[in-house]
């Protein structure tokens, strides 16, 4: 899931530099690379407060909640006819994809899978390549290349969040894709960085299953 997860975000957040080639530039009145740092400029900001979330509410819901948002989000590049219009949903998808990266390292990973993640950054620009060809070859009337690319992009994001809410675990110790040893090692590593979950959602350091009950640290 995390796999599909980073190949996704990859995908979505090249689509702009693939847009530019089908014609967005035009159709949106851009003159220069101006939308190239509002997507980090969300992402840096919000990365504190995603953390925050991650530590109060359940972790695959919350991702999936982002994913689901940062599809809206990708759907509307779609929708956007000036400078203004898509320098909102850019950084909108900088706010949602800020959740991804500590979700991921909290339920559980390891050096392997870190670089199994990494290595989809070169498989989500050859899938966006084939993606992107596609839609060049796409002629309807009022509906560009490029907008098209976007919605199609937005469908695979959409799919993506229905598969997290129902599959990707909320606490290392109910993660299917880990061993026993791996669950124990995850909850052990969270409690050494200090995590905590509050009186809503919490793991204890014995169990790492999710506990009612005054907020406490791990």
């Amino acid at each position: 899931m995390p796999l599909m997860c980073g190949d996704i975000q990859i995908i979505d957040k090249i689509t702009l530099g693939s847009a530019a080639i089908l014609g967005i530039q035009q159709a949106t009145h851009l003159t220069v690379n101006e939308l190239g740092t509002a997507f980090y400029i969300a992402y840096i900001l919000f990365e504190y407060p995603q953390n925050l979330a991650l530590q109060r509410f359940p972790v695959g819901k919350w991702i999936s909640i982002n994913i689901f948002v940062w599809a809206i989000a990708l759907a509307c590049h779609a929708a956007c006819k000036n400078f203004h219009q898509l320098f909102v949903v850019r950084l909108l998808l900088g706010v949602c994809e800020g959740s991804n990266t500590a979700g991921f390292l909290i339920v559980g990973s390891n050096t392997l899978r870190v670089g199994y993640w990494s290595m989809m950054l070169g498989i989500a620009q050859i899938i966006s390549g084939f993606i992107s060809f596609g839609t060049l070859h796409i002629h309807t009337s009022g509906f560009e290349p490029w907008q098209w690319l976007m919605i199609i992009t937005a469908i695979m994001t959409m799919i993506l969040a229905i598969l997290f809410w129902f599959l990707f675990p909320d606490s290392p110790m109910n993660a299917w894709f880990l061993t026993p040893d791996e669950r124990v090692k995850a909850v052990q590593r969270i409690k050494a960085c200090l995590l905590s979950y509050d009186t809503n959602y919490h793991l204890t350091a014995s169990t790492g299953k999710p506990n009612r009950g005054r907020k406490q640290a791990l």
